[in-house]
């Protein structure tokens, strides 16, 4: 199934396969796309500054209002790179979003093939994405249950054979999300998130 959001995007989803959470703890359908959309909005305004080698997380800054009559610019004109956080915005720091794991499950406990690669052998850690500033302050995310590979965050986790890091660089400014997730009762969902960045790598 392909999910065409607004913007210009796609978010590829995979079958369907059972996953054993009841109905009121999972977002439905069009909860997803809400959150996912947002998720894109929010870092199609930043700038790289990294991205972790397994690709559990991605660190970024944006566009401040420190500059004169509070404008994101400088008096050379240069746009002021930093991030807003519960301090206010600051000029030069930046905002790290990684994966905080909850809980583990195991195919085997479920009784079921989740990503249907033909065995019970795979093992996931359940969490979340978090985003923190470089001032140890949280920001604003959207909440969102999401899988991983257990010890191995950016491995397989639909059962093709080729890694899932939530986060990778596509060139300069092109950032792909992988993100793995439950939607409804019974169904898992692989999406692929495409942001434009508005600046790569210094």
């Amino acid at each position: 199934m392909v999910i065409v959001l607004g913007g210009g995007y796609t978010v590829l989803t995979s079958a369907s396969n059972s996953y054993g959470e009841t109905a009121a703890s999972l977002e439905n359908l069009s909860g997803s796309v809400e959150v996912l959309s947002r998720l894109r909005t929010d870092l199609s305004k930043g700038k790289v500054v990294s991205v972790a080698a397994d690709g559990s997380s991605f660190t970024f800054r944006q566009p401040v209002t420190t500059g004169p009559g509070g404008s994101i610019f400088d008096a050379k004109g240069e746009i002021i790179w930093g991030i807003q956080d519960q301090s206010g915005p600051r000029a030069g720091g930046s905002c790290t979003i990684s994966f905080r794991s909850r809980r583990i499950l195991s195919e085997v406990e479920q009784g079921s093939d989740l990503n249907r690669d033909g065995d019970q052998n795979d093992v996931f850690e359940v969490g979340e994405l978090v985003a923190i500033s470089d001032a140890g302050l949280s920001l604003s995310l959207p909440r969102m249950r999401i899988l991983v590979v257990k010890d191995d965050w950016g491995g397989d986790i639909d059962g093709d054979g080729k890694p899932d890091p939530i986060f990778t660089l596509d060139g300069e400014r092109h950032l792909v999300l992988r993100v793995g997730r439950v939607v409804g009762r019974d169904q898992l969902q692989m999406s692929v998130i495409h942001v434009n960045l508005l600046e790569g790598e210094s």
